[in-house]
């Protein structure tokens, strides 16, 4: 049987990234930027056989998903349509949703630090990485049982993407920030059953080697 390929992939910039404040909940469209960061994502996407897309309900996602699925049909041969998920929803930041990093920790220095240095300790809307790491990795693995031997885009948020990277590396999810996962980036995922996937590529993006050394806002 064919191999099951997952691309995860985070969204592209909005004006919070490039702003460096928080987003989470926040309902904010994609910006100029990450729009043209989507389109390539479609354009290096462009000749595989998606089965499917599937989205966080965030409009930045969505619009990512939308702009990805450009050129794709489904088995009726009707345009792809992304499918939306709430398990890959990002996390509610409360008070400091929309504040930049510098505001977020004049309200709260030890909730801060703690974010920083021990982030799996941090309550995040009710949420701590591992509870989100289960819901997302319960929805991709299901994806892909639906689609085995296919493969499929799921579109969703940093938070998403760097615990679920953490969990399948099994590494502790303090290592949290040591993963970069870029606007846009990709990651390629082979699922091999049970629940299982072998990690392919880790935050692709076209013309990444540019970036290297330079600020690329991916937090």
């Amino acid at each position: 049987m064919p191999k099951t390929i997952l691309y995860l992939c985070r969204h592209g910039s909005t004006v919070l990234n490039e702003g460096s404040r928080f987003r989470g909940s926040s309902d904010v469209p994609l910006s100029d930027t990450g729009r043209e960061q989507a389109k390539r994502v479609q354009s290096l996407l462009e000749k595989k056989h998606i089965a499917a897309i599937y989205s966080s309900p965030r409009p930045r996602a969505i619009e990512t998903a939308e702009i990805i699925s450009i050129g794709h049909k489904d088995e009726k041969e009707e345009p792809l349509k992304p499918i939306v998920v709430k398990e890959l929803d990002s996390v509610f930041y409360g008070p400091w949703e929309g504040k930049t990093l510098e505001e977020a920790q004049a309200m709260d220095p030890e909730k801060f630090k703690l974010f920083l240095e021990h982030i799996s300790q941090v309550d995040l809307g009710g949420e701590k990485l591992s509870d989100l790491a289960k819901r997302c990795r319960d929805i991709l693995v299901k994806a892909c049982e639906d689609n085995l031997g296919k493969e499929i885009v799921a579109v969703t948020h940093q938070v998403c993407t760097r615990t679920i990277l953490c969990e399948l590396l099994e590494a502790p999810f303090d290592n949290y920030w040591k993963l970069g996962q870029d606007a846009a980036c990709v990651n390629v995922l082979e699922y091999e059953g049970e629940g299982k996937f072998h990690i392919r590529v880790m935050n692709f993006v076209p013309g990444i080697l540019d970036t290297i050394g330079k600020e690329t806002k991916a937090w």
